[in-house]
């Protein structure tokens, strides 16, 4: 977070989200359980604006071509938002959009171990070690953060947009905004 350019650290979750994403509609070794709609819904929903990838687009891919395919898609978005912004607005962009997403994820990640903490007990009714099942749902539920903080990091960086805030204008002087009436009454 102390870094002044995040833009390694957000592709690296971008490319992490897309890896997993690829895996999970297109698994390795099973052609015929593909889901390129479903793969493509996801990018055009979370990644890119719709339309910009269809299923032709993928369609005679392996698994590792669609990853390189989709990263040089984002790739080009990507340069193409940090063009349309300065460089210190689209540093600052990223620094929001991570800081926002550990932040709101950490607290839920706080908050579902706290829970897992005071529920775990009932486990050794279940000749279960309660220590182990902890350790093991809790480092779990960590890898799951960490997994859901790069897809929002990726959604947000990707479908965001900046827009700069509508400058006021200084009322003229004598003026008021909401000038009441004059005739007396109070």
């Amino acid at each position: 977070m102390e870094s002044e350019n995040l833009r390694e650290i957000v592709e690296t979750m971008i490319t992490a989200s897309i890896q997993r994403n690829v895996v999970a509609f297109a698994p390795m070794g099973d052609e015929e359980g593909w889901n390129l709609q479903g793969l493509v819904d996801y990018l055009n929903g979370n990644l890119f604006n719709e339309g910009s990838i269809t299923v032709a687009d993928l369609d005679g891919k392996n698994e590792s071509e669609l990853v390189e395919f989709i990263l040089a898609k984002v790739k080009e978005s990507y340069d193409q938002k940090e063009e349309e912004l300065s460089e210190e607005q689209m540093r600052e962009f990223e620094k929001v959009i991570v800081l926002r997403a550990v932040d709101s994820k950490w607290m839920d990640h706080i908050d579902a171990m706290e829970q897992l903490r005071q529920g775990i007990h009932l486990r050794a009714y279940g000749q279960i070690d309660p220590l182990r099942e902890y350790q093991s749902e809790g480092f779990a539920m960590f890898e799951a953060m960490i997994a859901s903080m790069e897809d929002e990091v990726a959604k947000y960086i990707m479908k965001a947009e900046i827009r700069n805030n509508l400058e006021r204008k200084e009322v003229i002087k004598g003026q008021a905004v909401n000038p009441k009436e004059e005739d007396g009454e109070k």
